[in-house]
């Protein structure tokens, strides 16, 4: 497991202790959670892409990847699609589905999200990760529709299913089964 995915664990169980316990608190605090996520994932890329420089310098044939034989750029490109671009993406994509929950929510007089679950969604979905994000959201809408059917089948009750307390536990499921989600082979048509 890698050391973003433990510290997305770690941010998930402090988030979710505060949903059970301290509601009020996260509501006015979970934006910050959000800056802190970037903030740390943007430090891991930064120390894994200075790591990458330092083994290439190191060693004979992959110095002559870097300057002065070669444009700083080719390194930077390397970086950024190796380290940066899969949170970057995830990042964008928790970004528009913030954006369309909350326009959605909006049209429909803020009754399915509550304000901090837009951002919990938003935080969920960056620290999934690129591409396990499609997994999650995947794993989202299943475990909806067969709660929402056993919810109206057996028990006959057809009101509003609160998701609330549904994407922490199923972000971090994600997380955890990551390694066996990327050993199939379509995995790799999904990463950048």
């Amino acid at each position: 497991m890698a050391f973003w995915q433990i510290v997305s664990l770690a941010v998930f169980l402090i988030i979710f202790i505060s949903q059970l316990w301290r509601r009020e608190w996260l509501a006015s605090k979970v934006r910050y959670f959000l800056g802190f996520a970037v903030l740390v994932i943007s430090v891991i890329a930064s120390q894994m892409s200075w790591q990458q420089y330092s083994l290439w310098l190191g060693t004979e044939p992959s110095k002559f990847l870097l300057p002065p034989y070669v444009s700083i750029a080719y390194f930077l490109q390397y970086a950024m699609w190796k380290f940066w671009a899969p949170h970057i993406v995830s990042f964008l994509i928790g970004l528009i589905f913030f954006w369309l929950a909350k326009y959605y929510n909006k049209r429909r007089g803020d009754q399915f999200f509550y304000s901090d679950e837009l951002y919990i969604i938003w935080l969920s979905i960056f620290l999934v990760g690129h591409p396990f994000w499609i997994f999650y959201l995947l794993i989202i809408f299943s475990v909806i529709l067969i709660v929402s059917l056993i919810r109206s089948l057996i028990f006959k009750n057809n009101t509003k299913l609160p998701l609330y307390y549904f994407w922490l536990p199923i972000a971090a499921f994600v997380i955890l089964i990551s390694k066996w989600l990327s050993a199939f082979s379509f995995f790799y048509l999904l990463k950048i």
